[in-house]
């Protein structure tokens, strides 16, 4: 039902419920922020929704609307959209659902309380289930100042341009099952705490801390990403050398640092995925070496 108004529908939510094998909703763009009565004054909260799917994206809504969000929200929902609004926080309730995999909040327009976002969202049953987070171009505000996170099987965290420096994320490194990563533009004025490159058990297949300000040596990226995985480090402070780089590397964009040295490091993964190669602006030195001839699947380099 994407882009039908339903600013005129009072009591949508019952009618909604009364679906009883409903198990996906997709209401984006239908000016829910100007239905005056979402149910009626008699009707009673229930968590028995069939929904699995519920997407509520790009409706203005507030965070007043979380009390009628309460019935849709129940134990078989698994993924969430709630973005392109106006909200300015999440319920606790949002992290009490035992089958919620993904979660989006992505481009709201309120001033977010960072800390409480995370900890409502990692402090019940749903710690152990969401898999996804996404929440990029929020503004966050505040730091968490406890660093453990009970969110145990996050794969994937896209929250880029989400204001979260000036100091490095360091709560990060307690979601060990990342495989996918994502806090480019972020304000970040720091250096990355030790261990961070060696932290997850699992690989990564994307990573993208680019256009912050960190600085530090070159990390050494030997190790820990998957197949055809994508490193982008541009627009950052990171000096030296550039010595190891894995072989599984499809994407590796380290441009606009202050990387001295010469480049033999790509003679170790010649004969690896690599498809794109950003080394621009820095501060290179030296010969091209003579193994650049042979990548095979290189299309870009720059």
């Amino acid at each position: 039902m994407d882009g039908i108004s339903l600013a005129k529908q009072n009591h949508w939510v019952e009618v909604i419920l009364s679906l009883r094998k409903l198990s996906s909703l997709s209401l984006r763009g239908c000016e829910l922020s100007q239905v005056m009565y979402p149910y009626s004054s008699s009707f009673l909260n229930s968590s028995s929704s069939s929904i699995e799917f519920l997407s509520l994206e790009n409706n203005n809504l507030t965070s007043s609307m979380y009390h009628w969000l309460y019935p849709l929200t129940g134990n078989k929902l698994r993924a969430l959209y709630l973005s392109s609004n106006m909200l300015d926080g999440i319920p606790k309730y949002l992290g009490n659902l035992s089958s919620l995999e993904y979660f989006a909040f992505d481009n709201n327009s309120a001033v977010v309380n960072f800390p409480d976002f995370l900890n409502n969202l990692s402090s019940g049953c749903t710690s152990l289930t969401l898999h996804e987070l996404s929440a990029v171009h929020n503004r966050f505000i505040g730091t968490l100042s406890n660093e453990t996170l009970s969110l145990k099987n996050l794969a994937t965290l896209d929250m880029s341009s989400c204001n979260l420096g000036p100091h490095f994320p360091r709560w990060i490194q307690t979601l060990k099952n990342l495989s996918y990563l994502d806090i480019a533009n972020n304000e970040i004025s720091d250096t990355i705490p030790l261990g961070f490159w060696d932290m997850w058990p699992s690989e990564l297949t994307y990573l993208n801390l680019s256009s912050n300000n960190i600085s530090g040596k070159a990390p050494d990226l030997s190790s820990n990403f998957g197949n055809n995985s994508i490193i982008d480090l541009s627009s950052n402070r990171f000096y030296g050398p550039i010595t190891n780089v894995s072989s599984t590397v499809a994407l590796l964009d380290l441009s606009r640092n202050k990387f001295s040295g010469g480049i033999s490091f790509l003679c170790q993964i010649v004969h690896g995925f690599l498809l794109v190669l950003d080394l621009s602006h820095n501060l290179l030195s030296g010969t091209l070496p003579d193994c650049l001839w042979h990548f095979k699947e290189l299309k870009i380099l720059i």
